[in-house]
């Protein structure tokens, strides 16, 4: 009887080292095939532990994300702690490897269960959309834009196809967006801004309207005719309105709710935080954005210092990006 159990016991541990020998060159098959399909396969498995999608995306081949961009996922991700974080980059595309030996705050946000990054793939997100012969014939080194209107396109794929909550990369969120409905946000007291997008649910008719006007109104070296002026011009034809305001079945929000401080007082943010301000971006704002590109457009190299707003921002909303700096 003792031969017998012990017989069993042999067989049932070779079994078991096939079964683990197996799932290992599985996985490694996987990433030997790519990042593309490796990626895919995590993140569905990561999908069905959360409910609701939050995108971000970085249409150029770096990989280097500054502070800020790094502290724009990690507040959604704080923020959302039931939702996935998808933050695509079409950097990825070649090489998932050197996206944790190459750079320290992309690592840092691996730590986050519900972060993952995607291989931002154009041929793929367009596909089945007019966005898809548009992409095919886009030159894209006379594009003077390129960047700026990829990213407007991406941002009306995803959520037409897929649904869930777009995010620029110089966005703060410091509340939960999920309780909102096909929103967006006034920058003032007539145009709206996409750096913020909620649309829940996919197949939405308004954003297929974005995606018509984007391709058949296109203009690539008019800054901000497939962004702002898109998102505002198709609302007013779809709801046959000049004065822009909710209607149908999409929300439009008041400027505190997304836009607290305009873009024209950008340098508030690299100023001395007073303890009011903080308290009206929390109580008040689901969002803030930074306006990161007019830094860019005057040239300003600045620290980022703790008695600052942005460094105090850092602190209440992403304190693992402002521990990196401090």
């Amino acid at each position: 009887v003792e031969m017998k159990i012990l017989h069993i016991r042999v067989r049932l541990a070779v079994l078991l080292v096939l079964v683990l020998f197996a799932m290992s060159f599985i996985f490694s098959n996987l990433k030997r095939r790519g990042p593309l399909l490796y990626l895919r396969r995590h993140s569905e498995l990561l999908a069905s532990k959360y409910t609701g999608n939050i995108y971000f995306v970085e249409t150029s081949n770096h990989l280097d994300v500054s502070l800020l961009f790094m502290c724009s996922v990690e507040s959604a991700a704080r923020a959302h702690p039931n939702s996935l974080i998808n933050v695509f980059m079409r950097g990825l595309s070649a090489n998932d490897a050197r996206m944790s030996s190459q750079n320290v705050a992309l690592s840092l946000l691996r730590e986050f269960p519900n972060v993952v990054f995607k291989p931002l793939v154009f041929e793929d997100l367009f596909s089945d959309t007019p966005l898809q012969s548009w992409f095919a014939k886009l030159d894209q080194e006379k594009e003077k834009f390129l960047f700026s209107v990829l990213s407007d396109a991406c941002r009306i794929a995803l959520l037409y196809k897929y649904g869930g909550v777009y995010s620029d990369t110089d966005v703060i969120m410091t509340k939960n967006l999920m309780n909102l409905t096909n929103a967006m946000g006034l920058e003032s007291d007539n145009f709206l801004n996409g750096a913020i997008l909620v649309f829940l649910q996919p197949k939405s008719e308004f954003l297929w309207l974005c995606i018509q006007d984007f391709v058949d109104n296109y203009k690539g070296d008019d800054w901000g005719n497939q962004g702002p002026d898109l998102l505002t011009r198709v609302l007013q034809q779809y709801c046959d309105i000049k004065k822009i305001l909710s209607c149908k079945d999409v929300t439009v929000l008041p400027v505190e709710a997304f836009y607290p401080i305009p873009y024209q007082n950008w340098r508030q943010f690299y100023s001395k935080a007073s303890d009011s301000v903080l308290e009206n971006l929390q109580s008040k704002s689901y969002t803030v954005h930074v306006w990161n590109q007019m830094k860019k457009w005057n040239s300003l190299q600045v620290k980022i210092e703790p008695n600052m707003l942005l460094g105090q921002m850092f602190l209440k909303f992403c304190p693992v990006t402002y521990n990196t700096i401090m």
